[in-house]
């Protein structure tokens, strides 16, 4: 049976507008309570919009990149799990900084890191991708 012929409910609403710890919704704890919510009330469909680095103005519209997530939707309280659950090696940090394609402010990424293995830190912030490309890792 093709998904379009069951009727179905849902509701549009991007990550940025859910409550969180964050100045802006992420994908973490809230956006699960979210989920769970709309599952309660028999809602099977939840739509987004893009949801890229945006452009200056805070736009989902004007990305710059079609490919690529915005990592500020990564819960900071979660990416040790995520490492945990995918492992340490397949977690990597990307920003095309100073280029208008990446994060204003990359550095900030890190504090997105505490508590984590220092090792790990030094696989997400560049020994992965060095390792993906095949760059060799200065000692």
């Amino acid at each position: 049976m093709s998904v379009l012929a069951v009727r179905r409910a849902g509701v549009l609403r991007h990550p940025t507008s859910l409550p969180g710890p964050e100045p802006r919704g992420t994908f973490g704890a809230d956006a699960r309570r979210f989920v769970d919510w709309l599952a309660a009330g028999g809602f099977t469909v939840w739509q987004t919009l893009p949801l890229g680095v945006t452009d200056a103005y805070g736009s989902p519209y004007g990305l710059r990149s079609a490919y690529a997530g915005d990592p500020r939707f990564i819960d900071s309280s979660d990416l040790g799990a995520l490492a945990e659950l995918v492992g340490e090696d397949h977690v990597l940090f990307g920003s095309d900084y100073p280029h208008p394609e990446g994060l204003a402010d990359p550095a900030s990424y890190t504090t997105q890191l505490a508590g984590l293995p220092d090792e790990w830190i030094r696989k997400i912030m560049g020994e992965n991708l060095a390792k993906l490309m095949r760059v060799p890792v200065p000692a």
